[in-house]
């Protein structure tokens, strides 16, 4: 990839960031809730009983916690998955000490080795961003203000937002394997030098991509969930006897908030 392509790539992803900072900016209230379609009833204390929308508008539109913790379930599920396959095909391939099972499907020698270096690649970060981080996150999501006695995440639409950032940052680690012309990232799923120098690509790039959409999402929600444990604490709820479930997520949020910033910039 040429210098052109680098300068032109990198000036989609500063336009993509600034679309992304422009919105946010534009949302009136991050804390409240009005769902797309519903209306509500006044209720005997005066408050208003809002209803979700129905359908595939209320998953699209939802920020309450429990629904975000299933969609986070939902697609862990789906990067299990083709992280399985990933480490299936790896394993059929070390069967035979000819190691030729992907060069009959990929074409040749080096193509199956290529193909090879991509699923060792691909499984790697997948399992570790793309499954492990967000079934965490599924379990968090749901359980922690429920725990803890609040209504909902302290920032309930931020919360919304960190889940939606991680589909297109799948879908760009993702991207060499089913794009035509561009070959899968190469580097192992360390990404450590000299591999990651000379295994240069577009592939490379959009799983880097990918990377900074998902370190994003993981850092927004440490943010929300350490808001939330500080500050959504029901009367009843204080350190002493906050539960252990909550002190890990707290701990496992501060430790994301220092570390993926330093990890994506590197």
């Amino acid at each position: 990839m040429g210098t052109s392509g680098q300068l032109a790539l990198t000036a989609l992803m500063g336009v993509f960031l600034v679309a992304v900072f422009v919105l946010l900016t534009r949302a009136e209230d991050w804390r409240t809730y009005t769902p797309l379609a519903g209306g509500g009833y006044g209720g005997e204390s005066g408050n208003v009983v809002r209803h979700k929308p129905e359908g595939l508008t209320r998953w699209l539109t939802t920020v309450d916690h429990k629904d975000i913790g299933m969609l986070y379930g939902l697609y862990a599920i789906v990067a299990f998955i083709w992280g399985g396959l990933a480490v299936l095909l790896m394993r059929t391939e070390l069967f035979t000490a000819e190691m030729d099972a992907l060069a009959a499907v990929a074409g040749s020698q080096a193509a199956g080795n290529a193909l090879y270096n991509g699923l060792l690649t691909s499984h790697g970060i997948t399992m570790l961003f793309l499954f492990g981080t967000p079934i965490i996150a599924a379990f968090s999501n749901y359980f922690v203000p429920l725990l803890i006695g609040a209504d909902d995440m302290a920032f309930p639409r931020i919360n919304a937002i960190a889940f939606w950032l991680l589909p297109p940052g799948a879908l760009l680690v993702w991207a060499g394997f089913f794009l035509p012309g561009i070959d899968p990232a190469q580097t192992s799923w360390t990404m450590y030098t000299p591999l990651s120098v000379e295994q240069v690509g577009f592939g490379a790039d959009l799983m880097l991509l990918g990377l900074h959409l998902t370190g994003v999402s993981a850092t927004m929600g440490a943010i929300n969930f350490i808001a939330t444990i500080f500050t959504e604490r029901g009367d009843s709820v204080n350190w002493a006897n906050l539960d252990i479930f909550s002190w890990t997520i707290l701990t496992q949020s501060g430790l994301i908030l220092f570390a993926f910033p330093l990890l994506g910039s590197a």
